[in-house]
């Protein structure tokens, strides 16, 4: 599995299998698209505004268990 930047552009995390094939972080993903699509690597975009809300979410549960809370 790898993980896309913005717009698809870059490879920003990827699996150990993901490694191990070659695909380097930071390349550009039309570099690696071959590779990945020939050994069946899935390749999913990042999604920034959901992954803030989910830690805004998180942030407000954690807010409520006590009096201070230092991030």
């Amino acid at each position: 599995m790898v993980v896309l930047s913005n717009n698809d552009g870059c490879a920003i995390a990827r699996s150990n299998e993901a490694k191990a094939l070659g695909i380097r972080m930071s390349a550009p993903w039309f570099e690696s698209r071959q590779l990945a699509e020939e050994h069946g690597v899935v390749a999913l975009s990042a999604n920034f505004v959901l992954y803030g809300d989910m830690s805004d979410r998180m942030m407000s549960v954690a807010a409520g268990l006590g009096p201070a809370l230092y991030v």
